[in-house]
Order: structure tokens, then C-alpha cells, then sequence
């Protein structure tokens, strides 16, 4: 069969053929007899796809022959829609990579606070990815306000944070890991202040750089993800555990939903309502967009060297009264234990996600239970020992010629760092779709 007609049949897919298993990001993981995830968490999200378009057609049925009838009225549904330029494909593998990858993994799972995936389509100008609306918006709009900002207290925001790291524990439980983890890719199911609810508060999106792993052989040598929730073997290009490279991203959110500042962005304290700010997008006051300067890279050398030492700060204790909200709750022992369990430079030292329930702070008010996991994926303990010559061990002196190359050779658009690696003559960008 031609390529050509190839990309026809793709775009007359019928409902049916959603149910369908194929191949593409398929899990590694298997769960031992008699194991099982928590409810609403699984693999293969083919189920509950089914389950949308069965919901769907008994809505249809019970509207069919009664135009009055208010369900009648009532047969759609709000959904959000990813369109990837096609042209865009055509130039950049990269973004093919990333809309063939998303679909294939969201085909494969569905979490409580995880996007669903509802269906994928292309036409002539666009690649499409139908997701569930999530109306509440980025947890980064939560942060950029300072007045909405300075309402959040610690209940709230044990709560939005429990909810990511269940997600997270969740999928590397099952052998995925997300490679992006930012406020950006964090949304709010409903404005944050409203009247309680026990639905999810948040949904983890954007996966487009997420894989699957081998439990067993773990490592992977693709640079990617936002630079500045990038971890240390990640800026100095060595082989990383995404469980792990995630975990110290998540570290990275909970201290700037704090602070409403990155830990190791040159950003001073004053300046910080100015400069909150996307990826590749820095706002100076007067609400003006600065461009590229003369001495970027040399700053990009030293946002790199300074997370690859990972040395960050916390602003200045100052006399403030409980219960604590805003950037006030940065002075919360119990939080700043969780970051600095999160933000430790040896990989090998560092806490996995699915292990901070055993902090005190994850047992107060507003955290989510503990995540449902199978004994047979739980992580191993933090590995104490000092030893210079195990597998991996990290020594504490680093060579600056390791930065330099990160910032000759990566791409330095947006903030991301990004290589070739996965796109090689087998990979999934070379797939039709």
C-alpha cells in the first residue's frame, strides 16, 4: 500500500476502530496475580473510550424522536482540540514525534488526574488530538497572580500537590514517565477557590515526551523537557531515570507554587511579579516582551551550572502569623523538607515520588490518600551509601566543559532542551499515521 493512500485511510477512520489496541507506546510493566491499581487507574484506556461513546449513543437514543426533549438539546459535548500544524511536521520531525507519541500513550492509560484521550484525527492542514476540556487553566495562572497567589494556603496546596504526585506515582508504576512535568502542563479542573469537591482538583497534560520504560533497563540518553524543572544528569547529558528526572521536576513545582519563583532562575526577589513568565517568554515591567540579548548563553551556562551544583535558596524568614498563605508558605518547615527531598543533586539519593507519603507533611489537612500501588512497583529506598566506585555513583567535582557542550550543541528555542536521539530511521516519527 502506498503512503498515500495510506494517509486517506487515515483520515476515514470510523468510531470502531478507536476500540482497537495498536502498536505504538505499549507498557512494560506486569502486575503479579492478584495485583491491582487504585479505582479509575488503569492500563489500556481503550475502556474507558469505550465507555465515552457509550455514554454518547444512550444519549443519542434517549433524545432520538423527541425534539422537545431537553437531552435532545443537550447531545454535545465541550472537548479540547491539539492541532499540530502539518507543515510543521513536514519540517520538524520533532513535532511529529510529539503528536504521534502523546496519542499512543494516552491511548494506553486513563488516571483521575490524568487528560483523557477521547480521539485523534487528521485532515489536510492539521494533525488533531481530541482531549477532555479541562476548564480551570494552568496551575502557571495561579502563580503569575499575585492576588489570587496570596489566597492559596497549605491545606490547598497539600492538595494540588498530593494530586500531581499520585499521578505521577501512578504512571511509574506502570512504566511511564512524562519528561515535562511544569505548570504549564498542570491544569486546574475548576477555579481553585471554589466550593469543595472530592473530584480531582488537577490533571497532569502534554505527553508529548513521555515514554514508556523497561523497569529493568531504565536508562535513557534524550535530552528534553524545560530547562528549568530539567534535573542535574540531564543539563550535564548523562543517561537518567525519567522516574527520577520527573520527581526532581515536581520538586521544582511544589517550590514555585511557594515562592513564585524557579529555584535556580537569577531572578531577584523584587522583580518577581515582573518576571513570572512562559517558557521562551520573559516579561519586564511595562508589560513589554524582551528579545534575545548578547550575554544569553553566558546566562544559559550559568542556569545550568548552577543545577547541576543544585544550589538554590529559599527567600528570607520573616515574622508572619499562621495558618500561612501565599509566598508565606515558604517559611513551612514541613514543605521545604518535601522540596529538599526532591531537589538533591545524586539521582541515587533522591526520593521517588511515590515515596514522600511517608512524610509527615503528606499527613495534613488536604492531602489525598496514598497512591494504590501494587508491592511488585514499588520504588527501592533512597540509596545512603557514599561510595565512589558504585555504578553511577556522582562525584562532587563537575566540569564545566560538560555545561558547555549541553549549551553549544542542544537547541536553545523556548527554553527547551531538546536532541535527535529518538528520531532515527525505527522511530515513531517515521511512522505513518
Amino acid at each position: 500500500m502506498s503512503k498515500s493512500s495510506m494517509r486517506k485511510g487515515s483520515l476515514k477512520r470510523k468510531k470502531s476502530s478507536l476500540r482497537k489496541r495498536i502498536e505504538g507506546a505499549v507498557p512494560k510493566v506486569q502486575l503479579e496475580d492478584g495485583e491491582s491499581f487504585g479505582e479509575g487507574e488503569r492500563l489500556g484506556s481503550q475502556g474507558s473510550l469505550h465507555e465515552w461513546f457509550k455514554e454518547q449513543d444512550e444519549r443519542l437514543e434517549r433524545g432520538r424522536g423527541d425534539e422537545d426533549n431537553p437531552t435532545r438539546r443537550d447531545l454535545g459535548r465541550v472537548v479540547a482540540l491539539k492541532m499540530t500544524d502539518r507543515s510543521l511536521c513536514d519540517r520538524d520531525d520533532r513535532s511529529k514525534v510529539s503528536f504521534v507519541r502523546e496519542v499512543e500513550v494516552l491511548k494506553h492509560i486513563s488516571h483521575p488526574s490524568i487528560v483523557s484521550y477521547i480521539h485523534a484525527f487528521s485532515t489536510p492542514a492539521y494533525h488533531i488530538l481530541v482531549l477532555e476540556h479541562v476548564p480551570g487553566g494552568e496551575l502557571f495562572d495561579l502563580v503569575s497572580n499575585q492576588e489570587l497567589h496570596a489566597q492559596l494556603d497549605e491545606p490547598l496546596l497539600r492538595r494540588i500537590f498530593g494530586e500531581l504526585c499520585r499521578a505521577v506515582s501512578w504512571m511509574h508504576a506502570v512504566g511511564l514517565v512524562h519528561r515535562d512535568i511544569k505548570l504549564e502542563n498542570i491544569l486546574l479542573t475548576r477555579p481553585v477557590f471554589s466550593e469543595y469537591s472530592p473530584a480531582p482538583l488537577v490533571k497532569l497534560t502534554d505527553f508529548g515526551l513521555s515514554r514508556f520504560i523497561d523497569p529493568a533497563s531504565p536508562l535513557l540518553t534524550t535530552r528534553c523537557g524545560s530547562e528549568s524543572y530539567a534535573a542535574p544528569e540531564l543539563v550535564i547529558g548523562r543517561p537518567y531515570d525519567g522516574r527520577d528526572t520527573d520527581a526532581w521536576a515536581c520538586g521544582i513545582v511544589l517550590y514555585v507554587l511557594t515562592t513564585r519563583r524557579l529555584p535556580f532562575d537569577a531572578i531577584p526577589t523584587e522583580t518577581v511579579q515582573e518576571t513570572m513568565h512562559h517558557e521562551g517568554h520573559a516579561s519586564v515591567a511595562g508589560g513589554r516582551v524582551r528579545g534575545p540579548r548578547r550575554d544569553e548563553r553566558a546566562e544559559r551556562k550559568a542556569l545550568l551550572m548552577r543545577i547541576a551544583k543544585g544550589e538554590y535558596t529559599w527567600p528570607a524568614s520573616s515574622d508572619v502569623s499562621e495558618p500561612l498563605h501565599g509566598t508565606a508558605l515558604a517559611q513551612s518547615d514541613g514543605l521545604r523538607r518535601v522540596v529538599g527531598r526532591l531537589l538533591v543533586r545524586d539521582p541515587r539519593k533522591r526520593t521517588r515520588v511515590a515515596q514522600l507519603w511517608d512524610d509527615e507533611w503528606f499527613a495534613g489537612e488536604g492531602a489525598p490518600p496514598a497512591p494504590t500501588l501494587p508491592d511488585s512497583v514499588m520504588p527501592d529506598p533512597v540509596d545512603d551509601s557514599d561510595d565512589p566506585h558504585e555504578p553511577g555513583a556522582w562525584d562532587d567535582t563537575l566540569d564545566e566543559d560538560d555545561i558547555y557542550d549541553v549549551v553549544e550543541e542542544d537547541d536553545v528555542a523556548d527554553g527547551v532542551l531538546v536532541d535527535g536521539d529518538d528520531i532515527g530511521p525505527d522511530s515513531v516519527a517515521r511512522r505513518e499515521h
